[in-house]
């Protein structure tokens, strides 16, 4: 590890810099089922990823580096397209039995491939005494990135490994506020939309372009202090006092015609932003580099935490996939395990960090010398860093996946008027709570 740390570091020195990047574009195995054995001899194991342009540059730096370093694994990379395209992908090739060695996901999709008894457990291989994680190394780790891959419904299993981490930030053109009298980003959700208001009235410009999405909306009810979720009912919560104050916010802000909406999967919030159309947008912190190289220094760019109920208690939402690791024999799978640990070492998750606009995973990254230099070329650079302690992952449970499509539906009716927010949170929490039931009962 030693050497490939020291390797990778000089290779990173040597080949590139700190800035820029690309756009972010049944039950498993028990405890003991499978034992973490040397690779005998070459072994190759790939994985499929979503990485882009300069990202998926770094990824392949990472992956060239850490083979030189460890000669006897070899990670063959190939991009599988979005998210979503990744996941149909894999659900096919589950019938088909023709599956990639690792896979990244987010912890909905996780929850059906286990579903399809197709995951490996990494509880062994972190416990391993030659290849696992000692207590120091797992207190490193951001306690909310491990509880987010430890899967309930699997008996609290680990079935994946933090992989691309964010968290949702407020994103300011602090010229533009300035010059509707708005000194400083706004802390609480009151004066957020006072902030837009103060924009169309001042500037004749909407104040927020909103894009459609849940982890956004899931981020605005943490924000207020509720949740989305009811582990001991298996019920969603989106009929609760602090979701409907969260649509209702959305519902007024549209009313006004000081807000408006961008194309579902689009950038255009971020252009938008950029280009001086709206004063703020919400976003993953993974979009910081885009924001900043877009803005090109055209206006006094801010990032900060999205407005709360309790700015003294704040919290937001934790973004980005994570890795599992599929069944395939246990020189791989112990491959495939010893990657993903290298990546989560401090060196070389800081330097994932500083290149991609995402999340270390360790604290003790912010000490090392690659992100303390990345921390101090531009102040809004930390400011996720700083944000991580309040982030609260979302729901990991069978059903997710088809809530988030149910949540974002329901933000849509409310942007375009078809039902008010009340009618929105209701409709919502039913179909939510029907989809969680039966996904339970397949």
């Amino acid at each position: 590890m030693k050497r490939f740390l020291l390797f990778l570091i000089s290779a990173f020195v040597a080949l590139v810099g700190l800035t820029g990047c690309g756009r972010e574009s049944g039950a498993p195995e028990a405890p003991g089922e499978t034992a973490a054995v040397e690779p005998a001899g070459s072994v190759e194991v790939v994985l499929w990823h979503n990485q882009t342009l300069r990202n998926a540059e770094v990824l392949e730096q990472i992956a060239q580096s850490f083979t030189s370093a460890v000669p006897e694994v070899r990670i063959k990379l190939e991009y599988s397209g979005n998210y979503g395209q990744i996941y149909q992908k894999v659900m096919a090739n589950i019938q088909a039995g023709s599956l990639p060695d690792m896979v990244v996901a987010y912890e909905s999709m996780v929850s059906e491939y286990a579903r399809a008894n197709v995951v490996t457990s990494l509880d062994n291989y972190v416990a391993d005494p030659d290849h696992g994680l000692s207590a120091t190394d797992l207190a490193d780790i951001f306690p909310a990135f491990l509880d987010t891959n430890r899967y309930p419904h699997f008996d609290n299993k680990m079935l994946s490994f933090p992989f691309c981490k964010s968290d949702l930030m407020m994103y300011c053109n602090m010229d533009m506020l300035n010059e509707a009298g708005i000194e400083s980003p706004p802390r609480t959700w009151t004066e957020f939309v006072a902030a837009c208001r103060a924009v169309k009235a001042k500037l004749g410009l909407p104040g927020y372009a909103l894009s459609i999405d849940a982890s956004t909306v899931n981020g605005m009810i943490y924000s207020r202090r509720g949740r989305v979720y009811d582990p001991v009912t298996n019920k969603a919560l989106y009929d609760s006092p602090e979701s409907l104050a969260v649509f209702k916010t959305i519902e007024q802000l549209f009313a006004e015609k000081i807000a408006y909406h961008v194309a579902p999967g689009s950038y255009d919030d971020v252009r938008d932003l950029a280009s001086g159309r709206t004063a703020m947008i919400l976003r993953t912190s993974a979009t910081r580099p885009f924001v900043y190289r877009d803005v090109a220094g055209r206006f006094r760019l801010e990032m900060a935490m999205i407005p709360q109920v309790d700015p003294g208690n704040p919290v937001t939402v934790l973004f980005g996939p994570n890795i599992c690791v599929f069944k395939t024999s246990p020189e791989r799978q112990l491959a495939s395990w010893r990657f993903l640990k290298s990546f989560a070492s401090a060196e070389v998750t800081s330097i994932w960090a500083a290149r991609t606009g995402y999340l270390p995973v360790r604290q003790s990254a912010a000490k090392t010398e690659i992100l303390q230099r990345f921390f101090s070329t531009e102040p809004i650079n930390r400011r996720a860093f700083d944000a991580l302690p309040y982030a609260r992952p979302e729901p990991n449970v069978f059903g997710w996946q088809e809530v988030r499509a149910l949540v974002e539906r329901a933000e849509t009716t409310v942007v375009t008027g078809l039902k008010s927010a009340q009618e929105a949170v209701e409709e919502l929490a039913a179909k939510a709570d029907h989809a969680l039931a039966e996904a339970r009962e397949t």
